[in-house]
């Protein structure tokens, strides 16, 4: 596991050398971004099959499943191939309902020990999950879909800060 997680270091540090140079408009800087991002997918498959394998964890299974279905849907999307919608709303639309289910799950657990930490981590899931149907309704082209993510954006990130601090 330790190698699938150091793969997945060097393939988010692909993704964002490749997000820099297309932001530079060089010519390869989508190519290395979709193939960090198959590559992802590949890793994502893989761990959902260690879990299966080594009966782990059904949360950590159908985690990195839909997170490499989701990934697939955004490659179909971007190459126009069809079936990358459905894809998209299932996968995502899953992991949104599974983190908010989790953070829930996670308030009623802190519930004795620290109620402020268990909502703290339930914002933090809640803010995952509406991540996720950010991007949905941005790849869709919805309006007030850039609006969206980047409030989420802001709320995600004062919720990390607030919670490194405490």
């Amino acid at each position: 596991m330790k190698l699938l997680r150091n793969i997945r270091y060097i393939l988010f540090a692909l993704i964002v050398l490749g997000c820099f140079a297309n932001f530079a408009h060089n010519g390869y800087g989508l190519t290395i971004v979709s193939l960090a991002l198959m590559g992802l997918a590949i890793v994502f498959f893989t761990e959902a099959i260690i879990d299966i394998v080594k009966l782990k964890s059904s949360f950590l299974f159908t985690e990195s499943l839909l997170l490499a279905l989701f990934i697939v849907a955004w490659l179909f999307k971007t190459l126009h191939l069809p079936g990358a919608v459905i894809i998209m709303i299932v996968s995502g639309g899953t992991l949104t309902v599974i983190y908010i289910v989790r953070g829930i799950r996670l308030v009623i657990k802190e519930r004795k020990n620290n109620l402020m930490m268990g909502f703290l981590t339930f914002f933090v899931c809640l803010g995952i999950g509406s991540g996720f149907t950010g991007w949905i309704f941005k790849v869709m082209h919805y309006p007030g879909a850039g609006t969206f993510l980047y409030a989420n954006i802001v709320l995600f990130a004062l919720l990390v800060l607030s919670l490194i601090f405490k």
